[in-house]
């Protein structure tokens, strides 16, 4: 069996790992965000209407 021996170096290179992986890969989809918004084309908002409504029927007031 190999002997067990405390590496400061290997613990503080796992520690900053660590810290520094997630913070890449949130930099990293951040990046493919802007990317996919310049790279599609611009759509159309789907709750809004292609064109505003037109009129089809006046209504006149009785009386």
């Amino acid at each position: 069996m190999p002997p067990l021996t405390n590496d400061p170096g290997k613990d503080q290179a796992m520690a900053l790992l660590t810290v520094l992986l997630p913070l890449l890969m949130l930099g990293v989809m951040l990046a493919l965000g802007r990317y996919e918004d310049l790279l599609l084309p611009q759509e159309q908002d789907p709750l809004e209407p292609a064109a505003p409504p037109t009129a089809t029927m006046t209504h006149h007031a009785s009386g």
